[in-house]
């Protein structure tokens, strides 16, 4: 059994795919450093508190997609490479309502909890929330929660409902113009986070 994923770019921001020689950073082109193991920096707030701007991330292809992963896939609207954390699978039935997310009739968030140090300034009302999915416990922010709405979904088979860390600047499956992901758009499962620096 594989150990869960560390607690997990404004709105479904790509991450720029890199090469060692590249050092990473956002700007070069993608390229692989392994067979099915790529290289890839974040760009965005999205991720927070798990991942940061300029973080850096290794996914592999060859793993298959899990519940609480992090993982790269094709954005449905404009084919980049994103990252977003596995909320839901098929079968799932998800309830969205404010930052309550409910996943089969259990809550996935928690009680407040301190935010990572030395993270970027972030606004007045952005809260840390102690969250889990399935086993993976990892830490969201949330703040005024003005994207967020009543909702139910119904993930389909084979399809992925995918969620960034930070909810209220990540355009994700709540998005009803992107949805639910299919498995065939996944690039790899996330197995070496660098996290937000500070940590």
């Amino acid at each position: 059994m594989r150990s869960p994923v560390l607690v997990y770019l404004v709105a479904w921001l790509p991450i720029a795919a890199c090469t060692c020689s590249d050092a990473l950073t956002a700007s070069c082109a993608g390229a692989p450093i392994l067979a099915n193991m790529s290289a890839y920096t974040i760009e965005g707030p999205a991720m927070e508190p798990t991942l940061c701007a300029g973080d850096r991330v290794f996914a592999d292809s060859s793993i298959a997609p899990q519940l609480g992963d992090l993982i790269v896939v094709q954005n449905p609207l404009d084919e980049v490479h994103i990252l977003k954390r596995i909320v839901g699978v098929g079968g799932d039935v998800l309830v969205l309502n404010g930052r309550s997310l409910t996943r089969n009739g259990v809550e996935t968030v928690g009680e407040p909890t301190e935010c990572p140090r030395g993270l970027p300034q972030r606004e007045p009302e952005d809260v840390c929330y102690a969250s889990q999915v399935g086993s993976v416990s990892f830490k969201t922010m949330d703040g005024a929660h003005f994207l967020d709405r009543t909702e139910t979904y119904t993930v389909p088979t084979g399809h992925l409902f995918l969620r960034g860390d930070h909810r209220d600047r990540s355009n994700d499956s709540t998005n009803p113009m992107i949805g639910t992901v299919p498995l065939s758009r996944v690039i790899g499962v996330v197995t070496t986070p660098i996290g937000c620096r500070s940590e």
